[in-house]
C-alpha cells in the first residue's frame, strides 16, 4: 500500500487535529480582551429628606422677659428708696429655660451705669429661694430663702460672678431666685444721697454629657 493511501486509511495525525482547535481557542481569547469592562446592569434610588431646622438656648427672666438672644430686661422693682445704712431689701426673679436643650447657667454683677456711690457701699448676694419682705420698717431687714448661690460681695466696678457652681436647668425647667441688696452698715457720710443702677447678668450654657 502507498503511503498515500495508508493516510487516508489511518486518518490525521493527533497533532493535526489540535492545531485548528488552538487556533480557534486563540481566537475567542483575542476577542475577549478588546473589551475593558462586562456591562452590568445598574439602577439608582435617590432620597430627598424633610428641612433641618435649628433650635436655640434662651434663657427667659420672670413672665417673658429678655426674650431671644442678648435681651436686655429692665426688671426696675429691683430698687430701693431712702436705703440707710444696715438695711437690706429682697427681690424675687424667676430664670427659665425656654429651649428644648438641657442647660447650666451663671451670674455676674457690676455697677451700672448710673453709679455715685464709694467702693464699699452697696452689698449684693444671690439665692435660689424666694424673697421675705416682710419687714418694712426701719431697718428694714428683708431675708431669703433657700441657699446662697456665692458669697455677699459689694457691687465692683467689672463683672463678677455670684454664682459659685453653675446652675442646672432642664428643658422647660425654671428656677426662683432672691437678690439681696443693702447698704453696708459702715457706709461714710459721703454716700448720703448717692444713687446707683446694677447690671446683672445671667449667661446660660447648653450641656451636654
Amino acid at each position: 500500500m502507498s503511503p498515500a493511501a495508508r493516510r487516508a486509511v489511518d486518518g490525521p495525525r493527533p497533532s493535526q487535529l489540535w492545531k485548528p482547535v488552538l487556533a480557534l481557542a486563540l481566537a475567542v481569547l483575542l476577542g475577549m480582551t478588546g473589551y475593558t469592562s462586562w456591562a452590568y446592569w445598574q439602577d439608582t434610588a435617590e432620597v430627598r429628606t424633610g428641612s433641618f431646622t435649628a433650635g436655640g438656648l434662651d434663657l427667659q427672666l420672670d413672665t417673658g422677659g429678655a426674650v431671644g438672644l442678648g435681651t436686655e430686661y429692665p426688671k426696675t422693682s429691683i430698687a430701693a428708696d431712702d436705703l440707710l445704712p444696715g438695711e437690706t431689701l429682697a427681690h424675687s426673679l424667676t430664670v427659665h429655660n425656654v429651649s428644648s436643650a438641657a442647660a447650666t447657667y451663671g451670674a455676674t454683677v457690676q455697677r451700672g451705669s448710673t453709679w455715685g456711690y464709694d467702693g464699699s457701699s452697696i452689698t449684693f448676694r444671690l439665692f435660689a429661694g424666694s424673697p421675705d419682705t416682710s419687714d418694712t420698717s426701719y431697718p428694714r431687714q428683708q431675708t431669703c430663702s433657700g441657699s446662697p448661690l456665692g458669697a455677699q460681695t459689694f457691687v465692683p466696678a467689672s463683672a463678677t460672678s455670684v454664682i459659685g457652681t453653675p446652675r442646672a436647668l432642664a428643658p422647660g425647667g425654671s428656677e426662683a431666685l432672691c437678690v439681696l441688696v443693702g447698704l453696708d452698715a459702715a457706709s461714710a457720710d459721703v454716700n448720703q444721697g448717692a444713687q446707683g443702677t446694677l447690671t446683672l447678668v445671667l449667661t446660660a450654657t447648653q450641656a451636654v454629657g
